[in-house]
């Protein structure tokens, strides 16, 4: 059995836990001021990423690849291809791009793909 409960202590544990509570408070609104900086300087990461990737695509496009490619020779090829032959094309280019995106997506995405190792097998 437990001993009865003078009311003093149950006076001093309802201190306590209204002490607890106003300091938990005090935590949750530092975290969610500190969540809010952090939010932003993650959207200007975002930002700075994404503008990075597309002056990359950019500068791939208009500088490497007329080096080693005539975009008008491609454009001819590509365009007297039949119908099949271009939804063969859109395919392996999707089978091609896909599976790099999901990696870079990570987590669950990433779980299903075939995973290898250079010391050991593929899993």
């Amino acid at each position: 059995m437990t001993p009865p409960v003078s009311a003093e202590e149950k006076e001093t544990s309802r201190g306590a836990a209204a002490a607890d509570r106003a300091a938990s408070r005090q935590v949750r609104i530092a975290m969610a001021a500190h969540t809010k900086v952090h939010a932003s300087k993650r959207r200007i990461l975002e930002v700075a990423e994404v503008a990075s990737g597309l002056a990359v695509v950019a500068l791939v496009f208009t500088y490497f690849l007329p080096k080693i490619a005539n975009y008008g020779q491609v454009w001819s090829v590509v365009s007297t291809l039949s119908w099949p032959w271009i939804l063969a094309l859109l395919a392996a280019s999707t089978l091609f791009i896909l599976p790099r995106r999901a990696s870079l997506a990570g987590g669950a995405a990433r779980a299903g793909l075939l995973q290898c190792s250079p010391d050991g097998p593929c899993r």
